[in-house]
């Protein structure tokens, strides 16, 4: 069995084939000749600029849908330096001590100065 594979591998093929032109050859030196012809060069650059400009082209409309999404996407926030984000932090945490000791005090009946009080004012 092994022997008749071998043989097989060695065996060359019925016809060769140029899938560019879409011509099939009896035996390699025409195929080989064909290569080497005018008409398979022109076809082989023919076919070489138009994969090169599918390309191009996918390339452009990929490039678009990128443009596109990047005109939806929102813009990321400024990035804040250390010190920034510290004083913007400590803000907030002030903020929030207000808040809940207006809230608190509103749910047990009291006023605070920065409160409620203060809101009904101005």
């Amino acid at each position: 069995d092994q022997e008749e594979e071998e043989e097989e591998e060695e065996e060359e093929p019925m016809f060769w084939r140029c899938e560019v032109c879409g011509k099939d050859f009896k035996s390699k030196s025409q195929f080989e000749n064909h290569e080497k012809s005018k008409a398979h060069k022109k076809k082989v650059a023919d076919f070489i600029r138009a994969d090169q400009k599918a390309q191009r082209e996918a390339d452009k409309r990929r490039a678009g849908t990128k443009k596109k999404q990047q005109k939806c996407a929102p813009a990321p926030p400024p990035l804040l330096s250390d010190s920034e984000e510290d004083s913007l932090s400590d803000s907030l945490s002030d903020s929030d001590d207000e808040y809940a000791a207006a809230a608190a005090s509103a749910s047990s009946g009291q006023s605070t100065q920065g409160g409620a009080q203060g809101g009904a004012q101005g």
